[in-house]
């Protein structure tokens, strides 16, 4: 084919002869465009299909309920949750009980059935007080999932931990100088702290409603002599603690 082409194209040209050269180059360029655009057009295809298998995991026929505890339920301390699933096409091979913020639990299925039931003790105590929501998450044998109906708990658990409070900054003693110094406190709970309190010499300064619990303090007006600084960390339930560190105003360097 490529002779009868060299020969087409080969001056002198007629009539005749520029039809053929048209014909030809029409030949060379179109058919392998065409071939192309319809491998990419397969390719596509191919690459959408997989992309939604991968994404759409999501598989209706799985049933999974939340059991116990029931919608609106005052708990405290140790709960138990029950879960049920069922999958009649297949087998469900995984639980997962989450909370509003966390997985609780995750419990895989020791039989290959296409019905699981279990439970576990959730402890409450760990849980800030208030609404929070539960759900469980079924997982079947090739990956496919499906969320459970969501129940609504009201944590009511009586708080008696105190919070931690505690300056990492000054230390006990310390020589204050210059216009400022910078305060650093450190200060936690086991259910979340409501705020935290700095007062110089019994007067509030800073009050820290989340953390970093840091602030520069200033001394232009502090007269030389002893001062002291108090630290209070007040929790959601109103535990309180206090830290205190006696400073010393003067011309010395700061010694931390």
């Amino acid at each position: 084919m490529l002779d009868q082409i060299k020969k087409t194209i080969a001056p002198p040209y007629n009539a005749s002869d520029l039809y053929s050269i048209f014909f030809a180059l029409f030949i060379m360029v179109a058919i392998p465009i065409t071939v192309m655009e319809v491998n990419n057009s397969r390719d596509n295809r191919s690459s959408a299909s997989v992309f939604e298998d991968l994404s759409n995991n999501t598989n209706s026929e799985i049933k999974v309920k939340i059991i116990l505890p029931k919608t609106l339920e005052n708990v405290s301390g140790a709960v138990d949750v029950s879960v049920t699933a069922t999958y009649e096409a297949g087998t469900i091979s995984q639980l997962i009980i989450n909370s509003d913020t966390k997985v609780l639990a995750t419990i895989n299925n020791p039989s290959t059935s296409s019905k699981f039931t279990t439970s576990f003790s959730w402890d409450t105590t760990k849980e800030r007080n208030g609404t929070t929501n539960l759900f469980a998450t079924a997982i079947n044998s090739t990956g496919q999932k499906n969320d459970s109906n969501t129940v609504k708990l009201i944590v009511a658990n009586i708080d008696t931990t105190k919070p931690s409070v505690s300056f990492n900054r000054p230390n006990e003693g310390s020589y204050l100088s210059g216009d400022n110094y910078f305060v650093k406190i450190n200060a936690d709970d086991n259910l979340g702290l409501g705020f935290v309190e700095l007062s110089l010499d019994n007067k509030i300064v800073k009050t820290f409603s989340k953390a970093l619990y840091e602030f520069r303090v200033d001394l232009t007006a502090l007269p030389p002599g002893n001062h002291l600084l108090s630290a209070r960390a007040v929790d959601l339930s109103n535990n309180e603690t206090v830290s205190r560190v006696t400073v010393y105003r003067g011309l010395k360097s700061i010694n931390n």
